[in-house]
């Protein structure tokens, strides 16, 4: 009885410990992470850069994972006293791990936004000053280095824009994680439904059919992936050796060029580069909001929308 009593306490002080970390945590995202995320969206948002609501929906998906972290250890603690569950307690503490791993990950890397945000901020005003004097008469050679500066806001840009892709996806798997452990509390009693829910998860993953992906480079170098119906509509026209196809994605009229492999912007005129290829376990892009979802995945992370979900 002693020792039982003893292990308790252990039990207790840890669960006790965890809840306050994480609850001091979700509230130092709710005050300085937030308000400093905040002042560097202002910034990015007056150089021109855009989408940038995903950032603040990060800092959100920080708060809500790290309140529900804290009551994870309470659940635990109370619903885990009977040794009997102990296969229950393992699968719990596995998405408990991962999710905890996972938003300590993505709340560090969203303290880092101040730094993105000063490069890109400082690249841009380096280029406008080189554009400025290269525009001016008289300065000769000195366009040059106006060039050199738009290689300088191009680098920095960039850099930004992966590390907020990096913050997007990984915002994305949090997202996925906290919605299993909470599932799993709501679902204690039918723990083998659970388990075997999952279980088929992840069969249908590893088991993913190869298909056909068509996607489009960004200024990244990063490959993204058409929505399903895009790609539907294009492998269509491919099939039945279209030269051209139109396509609407994003609110925006797109026509491919499906022999030189470039996309056209109907509306700014803009190009890019496409590929065809066949692949396992490729990521989909959703119809509705064009989010990048793991090919597991049936319901998109960021809007809910089911895969394959006309518009």
């Amino acid at each position: 009885v002693a020792m039982k009593a003893a292990r308790q306490l252990k039990n207790y002080e840890m669960a006790f410990e965890r809840y306050l970390n994480h609850k001091n945590a979700m509230e130092t995202a709710s005050k300085d992470l937030q308000k400093a995320m905040e002042s560097s969206l202002r910034n990015l948002a007056d150089d021109g850069v855009e989408d940038l609501h995903q950032l603040r929906s990060a800092v959100d998906q920080v708060i809500t994972s790290r309140g529900i972290l804290a009551w994870s250890y309470v659940f635990k603690f109370y619903e885990f006293e009977d040794d009997s569950l102990e296969r229950e307690l393992q699968l719990f503490e596995t998405l408990q791990g991962k999710l905890e791993h996972m938003t300590e990950d993505l709340q560090s890397r969203l303290t880092e936004v101040e730094s993105h945000a000063s490069a890109a901020n400082s690249s841009a005003l380096v280029s406008a000053a080189a554009s400025s004097s290269s525009s001016s008469p008289g300065l000769g050679a000195s366009g040059g280095g106006g060039s050199g500066g738009g290689k300088g806001k191009n680098f920095e840009v960039n850099g930004f824009q992966q590390w907020r892709q990096g913050v997007v996806h990984l915002m994305g798997a949090v997202r996925s994680f906290s919605g299993q452990v909470v599932d799993f509390a709501n679902n204690t009693d039918l723990y083998g439904a659970v388990e075997w829910e999952f279980r088929e998860k992840d069969e249908a993953q590893e088991t993913d059919a190869p298909r056909v992906v068509w996607a489009w480079k960004d200024d990244s170098t990063t490959w993204n992936p058409f929505s399903d119906e895009n790609i539907r509509i294009i492998e269509e026209a491919h099939q039945a050796s279209e030269s051209t196809v139109r396509i609407t994605s994003g609110g925006r009229r797109y026509q491919l060029d499906l022999k030189n492999n470039r996309q056209s912007n109907l509306d700014t005129h803009g190009s890019r580069v496409i590929r065809r290829t066949v692949e396992s376990g490729a990521a989909w892009t959703c119809n509705r909001c064009s989010y990048h979802n793991a090919p597991g995945a049936d319901q998109c992370v960021m809007c809910e929308a089911v895969r394959g979900e006309a518009l």
